[in-house]
C-alpha cells in the first residue's frame, strides 16, 4: 500500500489536523488553488486502500488550500518514454499542462515522486516546444504539510525546485495582507458610523 493509505485514518488525519490548527494561520495556502495529480501510478484506489475519497483532495484541504477539478489528475506523465520515446512522452504531459491551464489552479500537488520529477523538470522542455513558457509549481503533498506546518527550512527546500514556487507564496502572501488591510479599513469605517449614529 503507498503512503497516502495511512491518511485514511481518521485518528491520523486528526493528530495532523490538530498540528497544523496549532501553529495558528495557514500562509500562504488560505488562498491557494491547488490540482491534485496522481497519474498513472496512483490512480487505481487498491494502491492506497480506497475507501471512496480521494486522499490528496483531503490532505491538501487539511493543509488549508483549496482543491479544484481538472481533466488531468490521472493522465500519465510520460514516465520512461521521455527517454526512449521523447516525441510521445512531451507530448502526455504536453496534456497535463494545457489541462492544468484550463483549470484555473495556482500549483499542481502529487504523492508520486517520479511524476513530480517529471512534472517540474521537463515542463521548460514542453513549453519550448510550444513556443511559451512555463512555471508551474510542482509541489510533493508532504510540501503542502510543511509549509502548513510553518516548519523550518521549507522555503530553502522549496527553492530547489526548478520551477521554484516561491514567487506564487509571496504573491499569495502579498495578496493576504492587503486583504486584510483593506478589511481592517472596511472595519474602522464601519465603526466610526456607528459611533457617528450614536
Amino acid at each position: 500500500m503507498h503512503v497516502l493509505g495511512i491518511f485514511h485514518r481518521e485518528d491520523v488525519r486528526k493528530k495532523l489536523g490538530e498540528k497544523i490548527e496549532a501553529t495558528g494561520e495557514k500562509r500562504p495556502l488560505g488562498s491557494m488553488k491547488v490540482a491534485c495529480y496522481y497519474g498513472r501510478a496512483l490512480a487505481a484506489p487498491a494502491l492506497w486502500g480506497g475507501g471512496g475519497k480521494w486522499p490528496m483532495e483531503t490532505l491538501a484541504e487539511l493543509a488549508g488550500a483549496s482543491v479544484v477539478k481538472w481533466g488531468g489528475s490521472r493522465r500519465p506523465s510520460g514516465g520512461y518514454r521521455l527517454l526512449a520515446k521523447p516525441e510521445e512522452g512531451f507530448e502526455l504531459l504536453g496534456k497535463i499542462f494545457r489541462d492544468f491551464e484550463k483549470s484555473g489552479a495556482d500549483a499542481i500537488v502529487t504523492a508520486d515522486p517520479h511524476a513530480h520529477f517529471n512534472l517540474d523538470s521537463f515542463q521548460y522542455t514542453v513549453g519550448r516546444r510550444r513556443g511559451r513558457a512555463l512555471d508551474v509549481p510542482v509541489f510533493h503533498f508532504t510540501e503542502l504539510l510543511a509549509l502548513a506546518m510553518n516548519l523550518e527550512r521549507t522555503e530553502k527546500w522549496l527553492s530547489r525546485h526548478l520551477a521554484c514556487p516561491l514567487p506564487l507564496i509571496d504573491r499569495l502572501v502579498t495578496e493576504e495582507e492587503d486583504r486584510k488591510r483593506v478589511e481592517a479599513r472596511r472595519e474602522r469605517r464601519e465603526l466610526k458610523k456607528e459611533k457617528e449614529r450614536k
